[in-house]
């Protein structure tokens, strides 16, 4: 093997999923930086969940060098054509384009937080994923943060000098100035643009509490499952008459409510002035739906609260009233996660974007914006 470059920079894009492994993400992009030989890159803020999105992220890994997948308890968001989570696919991907690949994956013994359990569909395709990535020559254990950094930093020095990667280099070394090459200079920026928004991402989800972002509201539902299955608590609502939910969630709903759960729900008054005028936003094609169809299903959603509080005991854990105004945001808080987007003209409520909060500024701004309207008379009119 011949003399390696010292001066060369490697990318190295970080794989895992998000949620239940920030931090420790946060300790590997730390890693490699202080080894001065590394470049890491990973899509923090963005939530792969259509092909489009996938297909930027597999340019990102072209780009790179090494490819570090971290393995935790969670498969992630399945793809429904290829019946993979997007964390796989990327895994794949990566070792099609012979890309080395380093693999750290959490201690079986290590126990899980509740709230990031997943179902046993999901469960049985993360221990498959596990057994293929660990038969990965680079493939280790770790059982805790520190531990994963300190693997890390040894396992990437040793794949450097392994494997032989292209890397950044200056064109010509001995002008201490230096000059790269055109080429090179391009993707470095771009890579370095990269890093930049990543940092500023993170700062974001520290500070605003933002974790995922949804093209559509209709993505988010396998997560909001997931986050409802976790809740005991307190949920709250704004919406309209909410029947996908409670076709889907009816049972579960009866359940959480016998276990002790509370859910307050701000919905448009089916009789009020501003019903028609939403019907006549939400109609695509300025084909107008009929006010009627948004009224019956506000009104199912009344009957349904009735019927639940009924059915379980005569106390009322469904609270529900009414508003009389223009068009709220749309509004999921779950315990400690809060789902939030806007309506918008011409778009059905699942086709819009929306937004993944735990405790942060932005949760805390919302939750005083729903007490505000939950108190306001004015505005509000009790139901249930």
């Amino acid at each position: 093997m011949g003399k390696r470059n010292q001066n060369k920079k490697y990318q190295v894009f970080v794989s895992s999923t998000y949620t239940d492994l920030i931090e420790e993400r946060k300790k590997v992009i730390d890693v490699l930086l202080s080894t001065s030989k590394c470049i890491p890159v990973g899509m923090e803020l963005f939530h792969a969940e259509d092909d489009e999105q996938f297909n930027v992220i597999k340019k990102i890994i072209d780009m790179c060098d090494y490819y570090i997948l971290i393995i935790g308890n969670r498969y992630g968001t399945i793809n429904s054509k290829t019946d993979l989570s997007f964390t796989e696919m990327e895994y794949d991907y990566a070792v099609s384009k012979n890309i080395p690949v380093l693999v750290f994956a959490l201690d079986e013994s290590v126990s899980m937080k509740s709230e990031y359990s997943e179902n046993k569909i999901s469960s049985a395709k993360l221990i498959l994923f596990k057994e293929k990535a660990m038969k990965n020559r680079l493939a280790s254990i770790w059982n805790d943060i520190n531990m994963l950094g300190e693997k890390v930093a040894i396992s990437i020095l040793n794949a450097i000098q392994e494997y032989d990667r292209p890397g950044w280099v200056r064109e010509d070394e001995s002008v201490r100035s230096g000059n790269l090459e055109k080429d090179a200079v391009d993707e470095l920026l771009r890579s370095l643009n990269i890093q930049r928004e990543i940092k500023l991402a993170n700062e974001l989800t520290g500070k605003w509490g933002i974790t995922a972002i949804y093209k559509l509201r209709q993505q988010m539902n396998a997560d909001c499952d997931t986050d409802l299955a976790n809740t005991s608590k307190q949920f709250d609502i704004i919406a309209f008459g909410l029947k996908s939910f409670r076709d889907s969630q009816d049972a579960i709903i009866k359940q959480k409510i016998r276990e002790g759960l509370k859910i307050r729900i701000l919905s448009m008054n089916p009789y009020g002035d501003f019903i028609k005028q939403r019907s006549i936003e939400e109609a695509e094609r300025h084909i107008m739906t009929a006010d009627t169809q948004l009224k019956d299903s506000i009104i199912g959603l009344e009957q349904w609260a009735k019927n639940i509080n009924n059915t379980v005991d005569s106390k009322n854990h469904i609270e529900l009233r009414y508003y009389n105004c223009m068009t709220l945001d749309f509004y999921y808080r779950m315990d400690d996660v809060l789902y939030i987007g806007p309506y918008w003209y011409k778009k059905s409520s699942q086709q819009t974007v929306s937004y993944r909060y735990v405790r942060g500024e932005m949760f805390n701004i919302y939750e005083e914006y729903f007490e505000n309207l939950w108190e306001d008379e004015r505005v509000t009119q009790k139901i249930l």
